[in-house]
């Protein structure tokens, strides 16, 4: 038996987004009253023409249609963003993601297990039964049979349908970083998944992957090979400790201006 899943690290990208304010500020001037004790004489208001700029219905008028443009310019320049992940890519990453909780030094293998409506059911990765310590048992890769991993090591597809979070995957598909063993193989067919996407088939001439193409063709499940649009997806986790220290900064600084008051 050899193993025929191997996977690599994925990463993520993160954007910014900016916005703008429309502030506005309504001027008016209160003529002197007849009886105003300031007035040497009886001064009427001055009236309102079309042609006043300073009226206070142009000033709303023209508020309202330069607040009307600035909203407009703003839901222009706020659509959405055109560099998002595709459902595959997404998928894709998952699985990879998934792949770094394996402890095999050698090949880390995740899958993620999709159904119709782009919701993930089952996500797993290859290792060690539960129950069975990671330094118990050997992770070789040479040697004779009990002295290597291959008895011993859960492959990542069998994991993702045994953590299933929903009662079946039927009708599902399931993303793995290779073309699956025939040990796999017989699981996917069992627990009902239709598609396979898988990104290497780099053991296509080995028995176990000739065992697998037979057994899909005969069942029905449909494999397919993706190519990933985006070759490097990276993820930065923010600076939490320097934002801890703002915030208790900012503390600091919020109760020393209370203690003033």
């Amino acid at each position: 038996m050899s193993n025929c899943c191997e996977g690599c690290s994925p990463e993520s990208v993160k954007g910014k987004g900016s916005g703008n304010a429309l502030e506005r500020r309504d001027t008016f001037e209160r003529p002197l009253s007849r009886n105003s004790p300031s007035s040497g004489a009886f001064m009427p208001p001055a009236k309102k023409s079309k042609g006043n700029l300073g009226s206070e219905g142009d000033d709303k008028e023209n508020a309202s249609t330069s607040s009307s443009a600035a909203t407009s310019a703003a839901t222009s320049a706020a659509g959405p963003r055109s560099d998002y992940l595709s459902w595959d890519d997404y998928f894709t990453s998952v699985a990879f993601l998934s792949a770094m909780r394996s402890k095999d030094p050698s090949t880390q293998v995740g899958a993620c297990i999709v159904n119709s409506s782009n919701r993930i059911v089952g996500i797993g990765y290859n290792g060690f039964p539960a129950g069975c310590p990671d330094d118990a048992l050997p992770w070789s890769r040479v040697g004779p049979m009990l002295e290597t991993k291959y008895p011993y090591v859960c492959h990542a597809e069998v994991n993702a349908i045994l953590n299933k979070c929903s009662a079946d995957v039927r009708g599902a598909r399931i993303y793995v970083a290779l073309f699956p063993c025939n040990e796999c193989a017989k699981m996917i067919i069992q627990s009902g998944i239709k598609e396979v996407v898988y990104l290497s088939d780099k053991y296509h001439d080995s028995d176990q992957c000739k065992a697998s193409r037979k057994m899909f063709g005969m069942s029905g499940v449909k494999c397919r090979r993706h190519v990933p649009e985006k070759k490097r997806i990276v993820i930065e986790f923010p600076d939490v400790e320097k934002e801890v220290e703002e915030d208790r900064k900012r503390v600091r600084e919020e109760g020393v201006e209370e203690e003033g008051k």
